[in-house]
């Protein structure tokens, strides 16, 4: 019904266009073609305007909902985590060991040590109850095991530093754009030196993205954080019941609204469209190779059901080796 309310005000108001245009050239009488004309594109551009309002607001309104959805989900999962250390700060906390011999807060230290970006650096400084809750051990999730806890923990992280990232998009990447101007640190043999140095603001994005060192130190949250985004998902998605999903009541669901958001995110922030070209005809830095398989395989599409599993039935888990990761 809505669609075709407009397509009957679009074509309304070509008619009134029309009825305006042929009283203006004689063919009708100027005063009656030129006043119900100009009232029939009126009220069909006053429609027009308010449907387009209503679908904006209605976006909106939607993308706002699925955020707090995911933010309430992950301070209460927060809270349970620290609740968990005082109760018990022999077996929970930030400084509880995992396999690897890591705890979350050494990780934490590790990653804001080895971050060169300055704009980063404060983001991660303003993130650290996420990284923390990243890295957490052990299991503190209901409904789910120890394996699957670690997908879900990745996942609504590198969406909420994604998010993080996402107002100081410019910043980032104009940092990043300058240190391989001057060949800071991991950038100091870079080849595109000379080539930064009179890239456009709008080829800046990509420029970065697919010239940079694979681990440069500004970028990790774009880099890294797709690539665990896709691993991690993939697998939870492919062990996990499918109806959990999309059961509000169950921790899945969480990751695949995180999942979803972050896709979304990603897409506003690149042209992937334009990325997928440059990977195509081996437009990049082949340091780049890995991080721009799992980036382009990230956005590949949104999970909306069983076709999600469809479309990556082929996906391969892509490993460490000469990829992003948020700490070594």
């Amino acid at each position: 019904m809505k669609i075709t309310s407009l397509v009957i005000a679009f074509l309304t108001l070509i008619v009134g266009g029309a009825l305006i245009a042929l009283a203006g050239v004689g063919v009708l009488s100027f005063p009656l073609g030129l006043i119900l004309g100009s009232v029939l594109v009126l009220f069909s551009s006053i429609y027009l305007v308010s449907c387009c309002k209503f679908f904006t607001l209605k976006e909106m309104t939607m993308t706002c909902s699925v955020k707090s959805k995911i933010n309430i989900w992950f301070e209460k999962q927060r809270n349970k985590d620290i609740e968990k250390a005082l109760e018990n700060p022999d077996l929970f906390g930030e400084n509880k060991r995992n396999v690897g011999n890591r705890s979350a807060r050494n990780q934490l230290e590790m990653i804001l040590h080895e971050t060169d970006g300055i704009i980063l650096k404060k983001i991660y400084e303003r993130s650290q109850n996420v990284l923390l809750f990243m890295n957490w051990v052990p299991k503190t999730i209901d409904h789910v095991d120890p394996e699957s806890e670690i997908d879900i923990r990745k996942v609504v992280s590198c969406y909420k530093l994604i998010k993080e990232c996402q107002p100081e998009f410019r910043s980032l990447i104009s940092e990043l754009l300058g240190a391989i101007r001057c060949g800071l640190r991991l950038l100091k043999h870079s080849k595109y030196q000379e080539q930064a140095r009179t890239v456009s603001d709008e080829d800046a994005p990509l420029f970065c993205l697919t010239r940079s060192y694979y681990q440069d130190g500004y970028l990790t949250p774009l880099r890294a954080g797709p690539r665990d985004l896709i691993n991690h998902y993939i697998h939870l998605r492919r062990r996990e019941n499918p109806k959990h999903f999309f059961s509000p009541k169950h921790p899945c669901y969480y990751a695949r609204l995180a999942f979803n958001e972050s896709v979304c995110v990603y897409r506003e922030l690149f042209d992937i469209e334009r990325l997928t070209k440059m990977y195509v005809e081996g437009d990049y830095s082949k340091e780049q190779e890995k991080n721009l398989q799992a980036i382009l395989s990230f956005v590949k599409t949104l999970d909306e059901g069983k076709d999600f599993l469809i479309e990556h039935k082929d996906t391969d888990l892509i490993g460490r080796g000469f990829t992003d990761v948020f700490c070594t």
